[in-house]
């Protein structure tokens, strides 16, 4: 609209603008015409105002074709799109996620900036992509298909006699006065647990203490550590009795085997580690020098656990796979894919039929050994799964997570039943009473431990003391003693009170 004479009238009136002749001069943007040859130009604020509005329009524009890019999926091609467009490959602390992250918005912006057209994809691209979510198999060795039906013979008769106590048990509480036995029992072990505390603290190395774990008869607990090492402990004496060396980086994971301290010999492989110079390490109790090195996968190692059998070893890893070794051959029988970001977290099932793993995007998932299927993928996490673990009873999952959030899995379900708001900082480990599996230890980077009844997941204790981040955790079978691993270089055992105020 523009004001105008009308009529010569003299009198100014509001109507549409007269199309101008062919010779009339083109009008810059950032002028307003009012008159036959009179330019305004606009004020500051307003074309500050304006390049606003366009950065907005253009970080929009950008998000959204972000948003709709199809970037490869395989590190290698990302790398490669990158180079080609003269961007740096890798850059300091990138992982496989943030590289193809940074390809994305990289592409959108030169999308944006040089007005090139929205990128579709293509019916080439959209084959691969529609490939890639379906279910394919690849040929395993002779040796892993006789592990799956070692498994499957095992974990059925495990399972069995798992289910058939439980019948058992809901039998008994159909009962009123069992019921409330039950129920005091309950109040019994949170009143235990409220009495929890610090029976002895020793610095376990030079740099952050990774890692903890007892022995099966609770008569030991294994450290690791940051320097490489991991040292073995007497409990309740909390002397250092041996030493693990081996190790070229630092330790992440250090385990039991099930039958150690008990049936096992000495010089078997009583014990495994984790580490992030790319191998796993199984040792005995009498040396100090590893019996054998698990070498395969291609980044540093997260975490590793026994099978209950203790025939098989898991580990998982940053190279975004989990991998079955056999302990008797010390060879390598699985490696699994099928997570998108690195894997943290593993932990075996009682019966030993399926295993559960966790990743950094927040999804854990369950597969069954005796298949090799995922069989259930567990979201609703919002950041990274650090922790998991499986109760004693077989069917209810633990996962902790960087969101500061316990989630309580019951796999019947196939849907978390209960969520935690745990900590006030990530929650690093989770770990469940191994026998009984009435409570449940939580540790996390806000310098604590806390223990929670699983009867109605309520906190019965908070274990303050440790100077820094509390990194692991573990739980005697009894339940008589918990260890704790923490970034300031010290280990701590954790007992009833009485235990150690009248000793």
């Amino acid at each position: 609209f523009m004001m105008a004479a009308d009529g010569g009238s003299g009198v100014p009136v509001i109507g549409p603008a007269a199309p101008t002749s062919q010779e009339d001069p083109p009008v810059r943007s950032e002028n307003v015409f009012i008159g036959d040859a009179e330019v305004v130009p606009l004020s500051e604020e307003s074309l500050e105002a304006r390049q606003r509005h366009e950065a907005i329009l253009k970080q929009l524009e950008k998000e959204k074709l972000q948003r709709s890019l199809f970037v490869p999926t395989n590190d290698n091609a990302v790398r490669q799109r990158l180079r080609e467009l003269t961007q740096p490959v890798c850059l300091f602390g990138e992982g496989p996620g943030e590289r193809r992250d940074r390809l994305k918005s990289v592409m959108a912006q030169l999308a944006v900036e040089h007005g090139l057209p929205e990128p579709k994809i293509n019916d080439e691209a959209m084959e691969d992509a529609t490939a890639q979510t379906e279910l394919f198999y690849t040929e395993g060795r002779e040796a892993l298909r006789k592990a799956r039906r070692w498994i499957a013979d095992y974990s059925l008769v495990r399972g069995r006699d798992r289910i058939k106590a439980g019948k058992v048990r809901r039998a008994e509480l159909m009962d009123p006065e069992k019921m409330i036995e039950a129920h005091d029992e309950d109040d019994r072990v949170r009143e235990e647990l409220s009495h929890f505390g610090v029976c002895s603290s020793q610095i376990g190395d030079d740099r952050p203490i990774s890692s903890c774990a007892f022995s099966p008869n609770g008569s030991m607990v294994a450290t690791a550590s940051w320097t490489g090492r991991a040292r073995l402990w007497g409990v309740p004496t909390c002397e250092n009795v041996g030493e693990l060396r081996g190790h070229t980086s630092r330790v992440t994971g250090v385990t039991f085997h099930p039958q150690s301290c008990l049936s096992l010999d000495q010089g078997a492989a009583n014990i495994a580690t984790s580490s992030a110079d790319n191998t796993a390490k199984l040792w005995a109790l009498n040396n100090v020098f590893p019996l054998t090195t698990l070498v395969g996968h291609a980044a540093r190692l997260s975490s590793l656990a026994f099978h209950p059998s203790g025939r098989f070893l898991g580990t998982t890893s940053y190279d975004l796979t989990w991998r079955l070794w056999d302990v008797e051959t010390q060879r390598e029988l699985l490696a699994q894919e099928g997570h998108s970001r690195p894997v943290y977290g593993i932990s075996f099932q009682i019966d030993g039929s399926i295993v559960a793993t966790s990743d950094l995007a927040g999804i854990a998932r369950v597969w069954d050994l005796r298949t090799g299927k995922s069989i259930l993928a567990l979201e609703g996490h919002i950041k990274a799964i650090l922790g998991v673990d499986f109760s004693p009873n077989g069917y209810i999952l633990a996962t902790g997570s960087e969101d500061n959030t316990v989630r309580i899995w019951d796999l019947r379900k196939r849907r978390a039943v209960y969520t935690i708001p745990a900590h006030s900082n990530l929650v690093s480990h989770i770990r469940f009473q191994p026998g009984a599996g009435t409570f449940l230890l939580t540790c996390s980077h806000d310098d604590t431990a806390k223990l929670w009844s699983t009867a109605d997941w309520t906190l019965a204790k908070t274990l303050a003391g440790h100077e820094g981040k509390v990194m692991r955790g573990d739980v005697t079978e009894d339940g008589r003693y918990l260890a704790t691993a923490s970034y300031d270089r010290t280990w701590k055992l954790w007992a009833h009170e009485d235990l150690f105020l009248h000793s």
